[in-house]
């Protein structure tokens, strides 16, 4: 199947409407992120929550009322093979969430983002990401929660370069 990459920006609240089948489709489809692609931070926009996408009536206002101060997860920053969730500004002085940085140059597979490190407290351990290119300064991501048996795709989110 051949890879989508969008052209220019996208507007900050482009996937709020999307369901979470077309999102799955979609993501399958995207181009991977070439490798030390992302550094520095990128300001997020968390969506597609499981159990909110199950009401698609409200969907956007709720998307729309998580991209305020009520949520104070600000987006990503990236530091080679490592990186941590920004929280309540955008500068990145303030980060919880520590993650290590796993690609396969080359490949279809998703940049990954393994929380299982040292640095975090038991339940973060389980949660992975997977970030993929849709257009020269948006990234398509969604948060993985793994258990023995299986792994869960929790939420989508975009990250966006420069904002």
């Amino acid at each position: 199947m051949p890879s989508t990459t969008l052209q220019g920006t996208l507007p900050h609240h482009y996937f709020f409407g999307f369901r979470r089948s077309e999102l799955d489709e979609l993501f399958d489809q995207l181009e991977s992120p070439a490798e030390g692609e992302l550094v520095g931070i990128y300001p997020g926009a968390l969506f597609a929550i499981k159990l909110i996408d199950s009401i698609p009536f409200v969907r956007r206002v709720l998307y729309w009322i998580l991209d305020t101060f009520l949520i104070p997860w600000t987006g990503k920053r990236f530091d080679g093979e490592s990186g941590a969730n920004v929280w309540f500004t955008g500068s990145g002085r303030f980060t919880f969430g520590e993650y290590d940085i796993v690609q396969a140059p080359g490949t279809d597979i998703p940049l990954r983002l393994n929380y299982d490190v040292d640095q975090n407290w038991g339940l973060l351990r389980p949660i992975r990401g997977e970030v993929k290119k849709v257009s020269d300064c948006d990234y398509l991501a969604r948060m993985l929660y793994q258990t023995k048996k299986r792994t869960y795709t929790v939420a989508y989110f975009t990250l966006r370069q420069g904002s």
